[in-house]
């Protein structure tokens, strides 16, 4: 009431008051808000026409909706269930009035609202909260805050002044060509913004269409009340923070579980039947979700395959991958936690059969959580998954232009076994690319792969991910102190460091330094400079752990392992340094392993390391509680690598590499 108070007579706007009330008692809202505010209070009626300077508030036992700017009212599905109509109403409105829409989340407990603040968002909305400190409740603001999704936090006497200037930009009235002068006056700012995203962030948006991407720079422009991209893109020079909440906002998508129903009975009927009765006893099935968001379509296709193998009574071994780009969305997809309001997209039987239910939320039964592995994966320059025998990627491709379009679905084609089936949305289709997929269904968006891989290297359907490089100059005089300082580093590096590896992102091994035959070794094989595969054992687990924590926080990291040599178990230091190379703008990590004597009782033959077959010499050695310790935490690492790493990911980089 305090908001719609400081609401100014003949502001243009419409207003839904959407409360949490007993079902079994009479509302009086209408008159305590009429008595509050100079606009016009009327009860949500059904079929009721949006009028400006008008509240419509949501009468008990309801939920509300629009159509064609007119409301439509309905009883709840279930009467004796959970109300939650903020996200019902929010998500309709998102799909109704797109940037037009806005949420504002005041006083209230709960955490109604928050899938509903995510659709409004992704569909170029504003979403805002009251200031928990101003309110008498402040669970739901402070719910809907910790989603990060929320673009204002303020005191409810400032919303009206707010808005009257977001909803006065070009961006929310969508004057005709806005887009387009955008581009044209704006196209080199727009283009720089592109660029500082790629080398400031992980967020690469070349190839996108320049349309959605103004659009969505042009709604944070109104946050700020700026004219042009070229003041945005001064401030997004200075503003860390806001260049971190551009790349959200582009990445913000909406997802829901089974969305488009029809759809996903067609793939049941189309694809997965069929699949599950092919499938021989024990035969893995495999499955990769491309741009999983916050893992609903990860988590409805474990429940439809589960479904068809407990009818079958088959015993395949399921997995599936699911990746984004988005490592906010992923960490709710892990969590598998969800709002109560999920009830109106799932029927019954599967949130008996696939989730526990708490007072806030339904948990993803651990079943279905640990089939599903969760990767943070560029689909545009990261390696894909490999045999695969579907992939679903909905409502990604409309984001992309043309030619990276038919680049994706070149990554697919690869990944995909022979007859192996692809699940677009309902915007999407696979284009010229009928030489790689036949239609199975065209109104669903399925297609089955056909043909061989294309006969190009299959790498060249990944774009450049180097940021752009700088002309570095250089004289003889610095060329020739260059040299010397290299040679020194040579002389040192021989006589006093210990063998260390220089590597990239793909442990890649790209430069050798010093002796390393104790802990790196030539597996039989083709010749291969990948860190992991040349690791004696004992070694790879800890390798990957630590230049995995070393890339994220850039920090160097010391931890203690063993390594086997011959048949000894020989103890061990391993440093891992980030290293930049500003020429190439590029992150690499210095890797030295440094074995040192074990801490025996002097023997005839102490210089030599402890054999794995004298037990009981190794333990003095190593101390008890040390090696259990030890290995404890090899265990560990070696746990969350199989559960949560991107060891598919890498397999299929040398998958490509051979291809």
């Amino acid at each position: 009431m305090r908001m719609l108070g400081a609401v100014e007579p003949r502001s243009g706007l419409a207003f839904v008051v959407l409360q949490h009330l007993d079902p079994t008692h009479a509302s009086h809202s209408v008159e305590l808000i009429g008595h509050r505010t100079r606009l016009t209070v009327v009860p949500a009626e059904d079929g009721s026409l949006l009028a400006p300077d008008t509240v419509y508030v949501l009468p008990p036992n309801r939920f509300l909706s629009v159509k064609e700017n007119r409301l439509q009212l309905t009883p709840p599905a279930d009467s004796q269930g959970v109300r939650l109509p903020v996200d019902h109403f929010l998500r309709d409105l998102a799909g109704q009035w797109r940037e037009k829409a806005v949420a504002i989340i005041l006083s209230g407990t709960g955490r109604d609202g928050t899938l509903g603040l995510r659709a409004i968002k992704a569909a170029g909305g504003l979403a805002v909260a009251q200031d928990p400190e101003t309110a008498a409740h402040g669970g739901m603001p402070r719910s809907a805050i910790a989603t990060g999704l929320v673009d204002w936090v303020v005191a409810p006497e400032r919303m009206p002044v707010l808005l009257r200037d977001y909803l006065s930009r070009p961006y929310v009235r969508s004057e005709p060509h806005a887009d387009a002068a955008i581009q044209k006056s704006d196209e080199d700012a727009l283009a720089a913004i592109i660029t500082l995203m790629r080398t400031r962030t992980r967020g690469d948006f070349r190839g996108y269409k320049r349309n959605t991407l103004a659009r969505r720079a042009a709604r944070r422009m109104c946050l700020h009340q700026l004219d042009s991209l070229h003041q945005y893109l001064a401030l997004l020079r200075t503003r860390p923070d806001e260049l971190g909440a551009l790349v959200r906002d582009m990445l913000i998508s909406v997802t829901a579980f089974f969305r488009e129903p029809e759809a996903w009975a067609a793939l049941e009927e189309t694809v997965i039947k069929p699949l599950v009765a092919a499938a021989e006893p024990e035969q893995a099935l495999r499955f990769w979700v491309a741009g999983c968001a916050t893992g609903e379509e990860a988590y409805s296709l474990v429940m439809m395959v589960m479904d068809q193998l407990q009818q079958t009574g088959k015993q395949c071994p399921l997995r599936v991958f699911a990746s984004d780009i988005d490592h906010d969305a992923l960490e709710v997809a892990r969590a598998g936690r969800y709002p109560l309001s999920i009830s109106a997209d799932l029927a019954p039987r599967w949130l008996e059969r696939y989730f526990t239910r708490t007072d806030r939320a339904y948990v993803v039964d651990p079943r279905v959580r640990e089939t599903v592995t969760f990767a943070e994966q560029n689909l545009i320059s990261d390696p894909p998954f490999s045999k695969v025998d579907l992939i679903c990627c909905r409502n990604v491709l409309i984001y992309l232009e043309p030619e990276l379009q038919a680049r994706l679905l070149g990554v697919f084609h690869f990944a995909l076994n022979e007859g192996g089936c692809l699940f677009l949305g309902s915007a999407e289709t696979i284009g010229k690319q009928s030489r790689l997929f036949r239609t199975l269904s065209p109104k669903r968006r399925l297609y089955r792969r056909i043909g061989p891989v294309p006969s190009e290297r299959t790498r060249s359907v990944v774009i450049d991910q180097s940021p752009p490089r700088e002309m570095v100059l250089t004289t003889p005089q610095v060329r020739r102190e260059v040299r010397l300082a290299r040679l020194a580093e040579q002389r040192l590096v021989q006589r006093f460091a210990p063998g260390s590896v220089l590597i990239g992102q793909d442990f890649e091994i790209l430069h050798f330094c010093g002796a390393t035959e104790t802990w790196l070794s030539q597996p039989s094989g083709p010749p291969t400079v990948n860190l992991l595969s040349r690791a004696r054992e004992g070694l790879r687990g800890k390798l990957r752990a630590t230049a995995k924590e070393a890339f994220t926080t850039q920090r160097t990291v010391v931890v203690q392992a063993h390594v086997r040599q011959d048949r000894a178990l020989v103890p061990c230091t391993i440093t891992v340094m980030p290293v930049q190379d500003l020429a190439e703008r590029e992150s690499l990590l210095l890797i030295a392993v440094e074995p040192h004597a074990a801490t025996v009782d002097p023997s005839p033959d102490a210089s030599a390391p402890t054999p794995l077959a004298e037990p009981q010499k190794t333990a003095q050695a190593m101390n008890d509680a040390a090696l259990i310790q030890h290995l404890e935490r090899e265990i560990e690492v070696l746990r969350e690598d199989l559960n949560g790493s991107l060891e598919q990911l890498v397999t299929s980089n040398e998958e490509l590499k051979s291809a």
